[in-house]
């Protein structure tokens, strides 16, 4: 009992090793969490702005195809011309279909009325679409 009470007067001073080697590792600990969660949060907001601008890409195609003089796509047409001053690292396709206009499938003759797909793809990413949009074109003169 009297060697507790010296012990709660003591006047020694300082951490012991193995209290440092804790609170270090501790500190390790929460810092590699907090530095993966970064690392997540910097992937995440990356592929949010990739998607936004192949959004806006297909949009923007989209507007572009509205104003461009309606052909006919018997059997599909890919000559809708592309928006030039594309991004870098995107790729737009456009393809047109007639379709009937009551059941919505693909027609074999001409209806005056186009299924058009805008696609926009990642190249460096084949085979992943980063937006598709899909719009319809009536011919006004048919």
């Amino acid at each position: 009992m009297l060697q507790w009470l010296r012990s709660l007067t003591s006047h020694e001073k300082g951490f012991s090793l193995i209290e440092v080697s804790v609170a270090i590792v501790l500190l390790g600990v929460v810092g590699v969490s907090y530095l993966q969660g970064m690392a997540t949060a910097y992937r995440t907001a990356n592929v949010a702005t990739e998607r936004v601008r192949a959004q806006f890409l297909a949009q923007t195609q989209a507007e572009d195809v509205k104003f461009q003089d309606y052909q006919a796509a018997v059997g599909g047409y890919d000559g809708y011309t592309i928006i030039g001053g594309v991004t870098a690292g995107y790729t737009i396709s456009v393809h047109a279909q007639e379709i009937d206009s009551v059941t919505g499938n693909d027609a074999l003759v001409e209806t005056g009325i186009q299924k058009i797909t805008i696609t926009v793809t990642y190249e460096n990413r084949p085979g992943v679409n980063a937006a598709q949009l899909v719009i319809y074109k009536i011919d006004r003169l048919f």
